[in-house]
């Protein structure tokens, strides 16, 4: 059964208006939650990219925004050069590609590319939506706050493979699955900041680097569709490979 996520979708609608500076700076208000009114929803997911490194440099297509946050205080920088995000003594230091310190004693960063078509570069692949950072013991974990349909423009590839135009339904089931194991594992992870792991323990995701036409098609043309039993999602489990038969997963797996 099949039914039309109800995509309520927030208001990320505050204008400010700053200075375009390499590394200018500004304090801004945070973002809140507003009350009353109604609002729309469109489902975001935060993918957990890594969290073994202690440092990493980003930089983004074109301009983009460094959000630093600590203590409650909100710090705005804007750069078209690379930073380096950097773990020292469990909190953050941005520094500049000079190893210049930009700000320090940070609780967050977050990176995010301004204008359309603009996308973050980490680890030399490229992802949309922003990039969030935090401290991790000694180590840094990165996580990709990405609107779910561009998420699986980023799984669905690695997931099913390349396919043809001839193939293209077996990629729409691919995308609503991919979609679905997504929504029904939002929150699996109660105290941690991130919903899925950009791996094999949830579904890979490599960002932008693997899209096609093919993939982005079948994603499109089944937006929003999910599989849903007794008004639940399913667990939409898939897999590579499958010998040319299938099982019943309690044969395979200690779950149902």
């Amino acid at each position: 059964m099949t039914k039309k996520i109800i995509q309520l979708t927030a208001r990320l609608g505050t204008a400010v208006l700053l200075m375009v500076l390499v590394f200018s700076c500004a304090s801004v208000p945070v973002l809140r939650d507003e009350s009353g009114g109604t609002f729309i929803k469109i489902p975001f997911v935060r993918v957990l990219l890594s969290d073994n490194l202690s440092s990493n440099i980003f930089k983004a297509d074109e301009q983009y925004a460094i959000e630093c946050l600590a203590s409650g205080e909100q710090t705005v920088y804007y750069s078209n050069r690379s930073v380096e995000i950097k773990n020292e003594y469990g909190s953050l230091t941005v520094r500049n590609r000079n190893g210049e310190e930009i700000h320090g004693n940070l609780d967050e960063v977050n990176i995010i590319p301004r204008g359309n078509n603009n996308r973050i570069r980490m680890d030399n692949k490229r992802y949309r939506g922003i990039i969030k950072v935090l401290p991790f013991g000694e180590n840094l974990r990165f996580i990709n706050v990405i609107y779910i349909e561009d998420y699986l423009k980023g799984v669905v590839p690695p997931e099913i493979g390349r396919r043809n135009e001839n193939e293209i339904e077996a990629v729409k089931a691919q995308a609503v699955a991919a979609r679905t194991y997504a929504m029904a594992h939002l929150k699996q992870y109660p105290n941690a900041p991130y919903d899925l792991k950009a791996s094999i323990i949830d579904q890979v995701y490599e960002g932008v680097i693997v899209e096609n036409n093919i993939s982005n098609q079948a994603i499109s043309a089944t937006s929003g569709n999910i599989m849903m039993y007794q008004d639940k999602y399913i667990n939409a489990y898939y897999h590579s490979t499958c010998g040319g038969a299938t099982d019943n997963i309690d044969h395979v797996w200690d779950r149902k």
